[in-house]
């Protein structure tokens, strides 16, 4: 049998981060909270471009984030404390505006 992959309707955008949870860890003696700050897609080519989130990271008790990560749309609600402290240490600090 042969599996045919539903139609994709352009109209209807992808489920975004609006839809993300907000996660709260600890890392390095503070409490921060990671949350979806938008989404896009990009690249080109047969198989198409990669739909891809941003997650912001700020201390607890603050309203600016201080550093961006992207992340494969889908993944951000299933990560466990060590992996979103990977993502904060890797991520690409904000400068002030």
């Amino acid at each position: 049998m042969m599996v045919v992959p539903a139609p994709v309707d352009a109209n209807v955008p992808a489920p975004g981060p609006a839809a993300l949870a907000e996660h709260r860890f600890e890392h390095g003696g503070s409490v921060w909270v990671a949350r979806g700050a938008g989404g896009g897609a990009v690249g080109t080519g047969a198989l198409g471009p990669a739909h891809l989130d941003a997650v912001h990271f700020h201390r607890d008790g603050e309203t600016r984030p201080a550093f961006e990560a992207l992340l494969a749309r889908g993944r951000f609600e299933h990560l466990h404390p060590a992996e979103l402290i990977a993502l904060l240490e890797g991520a690409t600090p904000i400068p002030p505006a």
